[in-house]
């Protein structure tokens, strides 16, 4: 399950479906050194990533096939 909107309404869907709460949450670790290149709109910071980024960057470290998870990910940040 991947929340999508402004970190506001990302933050609102989660705190109240509470059925959310029941599921493993996933985030990068700071050490990550990620950095977002969608300039769609601004991130609150820098290290913040677009739903569409992280969704990438997951699909690039989940796919067992390291060439098909790069393939992924640069597919979709090309979009």
């Amino acid at each position: 399950i991947v929340i999508d909107g402004t970190w506001s309404q990302a933050k609102n869907i989660y705190k109240f479906t509470t059925c959310l709460h029941q599921t493993r949450r996933v985030q990068f670790s700071p050490d990550s050194h990620l950095e977002g290149e969608y300039v769609f709109r601004k991130e609150p910071k820098d290290n913040f990533l677009s739903t569409l980024e992280s969704v990438a960057h997951c699909l690039k470290v989940l796919e067992p096939d390291a060439a098909k998870g790069t393939e992924a990910n640069e597919a979709l940040l090309q979009a």
